[in-house]
């Protein structure tokens, strides 16, 4: 049983680009299971010819450190950027002041650079590639007892919901390195998230147009990564993105839902993904997906209840097969005061009636009369 407050996995955004040290930006991930690994492993020689039938240690050989392994999380609109950077490597950021920040993933067309620089990939589908983005994870038991996974690269991503769940993501990273540290960086729970995951109760989707009770919705984002080893190193020098490929399925009710809505679609197997899942105005997770492909399937008598589709997404006329938009909340300490103009206050500066620098107590602001007793 896990100790409250000691063992978690929090996720950093790599400092000083794919081959530098340190990392910044906490987040605490709410975790359901994770099987990260150091990736190491050893083997026998078993062509050494020897003077007794007992081996000994140069009869071993260490094959090359490939950390990698996988994470379930329910995300939270925080916690879920560093993951979304570090498989999308592409994204574009828009600010709304009270409205906070909205971030516009797409995949990456071009080929990213892993020379180490932190110029990342921003804009729009097909511009300039940047620089890896690379995420660290600790696995924390307790302050002194740390594994720390290093220069990760998000894989493959799925998002998966049912009907009367929550949103649940599963990610599978690599790494470049892994191994123990003796401490984490100060954990004071600022950078655990105060915002709730995403409910099935608050999503909406349209398929082909048409707003439609799905039953369930999976969603597999696959780079398809190659490692590249070289002479000299004891770990992945670095990754090569293969094809992309973005696949998945829905289940419906098909002769009243199905049969009603996807028609036309599913005999031209082209049409749109679109859905929502809404906390606020500025608290929504969205995805597009405008060029699916419906898979070609039959829907037999005995199963026409919960009958899944099977669907993969393209890029067409230089749109990217998927857009996933993430809006995030501003937090209080960023809040603006109401006659502070551009100045960022804090907190308790923002309950301040006058804005002013000196702090009220309660007793003050409830005395109307004050100035004339």
């Amino acid at each position: 049983m896990s100790e409250v407050g000691k063992q978690r996995l929090v996720v950093y955004r790599s400092a000083n680009g794919w081959r530098g040290a340190g990392s910044t930006t906490p987040q605490h991930l709410l975790l359901k299971s994770d099987s990260l690994g150091y990736g190491v492993a050893y083997r026998k020689n078993e062509n050494l010819i020897t003077d007794n039938r007992v081996r000994g240690t140069e009869a071993i050989l260490l094959d090359p450190q490939k950390p990698e392994g996988q994470i379930s999380f329910l995300p939270t609109p925080e916690s879920f950027t560093h993951v979304l950077n570090s498989h999308f490597q592409k994204v574009n950021n828009e600010t709304f002041d009270l409205d906070g920040d909205q971030f516009k993933y797409v995949p990456e067309k071009g080929r990213i650079s892993w020379a180490g620089g932190m110029d990342y990939g921003e804009g729009g589908f097909g511009e300039p590639a940047g620089d890896a983005f690379s995420v660290e994870f600790l696995r924390v038991y307790d302050d002194s007892q740390v594994i720390a996974f290093n220069h990760g690269v998000c894989d493959k991503l799925a998002l998966k919901v049912n009907a009367n769940g929550v949103l649940n993501v599963v990610a599978d990273y690599k790494f470049k390195t892994a191994g123990t540290i003796t401490s984490t960086p100060a954990w004071d729970g600022e950078d655990q998230s105060n915002l709730s995951p995403y409910s099935s109760f608050n999503g909406t989707f349209s398929v082909a147009g048409n707003s439609i009770p799905l039953e369930s919705l999976n969603i597999e984002s696959k780079n398809n990564m190659l490692e590249k080893m070289t002479i000299g190193r004891e770990t992945r020098d670095s990754f090569a993105f293969g094809d992309y490929e973005v696949t998945g399925d829905f289940s419906l009710d098909f002769p009243d839902d199905g049969l009603s809505f996807l028609t036309d679609a599913l005999e031209t197997n082209v049409g749109t993904i679109e859905g929502t899942f809404y906390n606020a105005s500025n608290d929504f997770l969205a995805i597009t997906m405008n060029n699916v492909v419906y898979k070609p399937n039959d829907t037999k008598l005995n199963n026409v209840r919960n009958h899944t589709v099977p669907f993969e997404s393209f890029t067409n006329n230089d749109t990217s097969p998927i857009i996933i938009t993430l809006r995030i909340p501003p937090t209080p300490s960023t809040l603006y005061n109401l006659d502070a103009g551009t100045v960022s206050r804090t907190l308790s500066q923002y309950f301040q009636y006058d804005a002013g620098t000196v702090a009220r107590t309660l007793s003050e602001y409830r005395v109307y009369d004050r100035d004339l007793e």
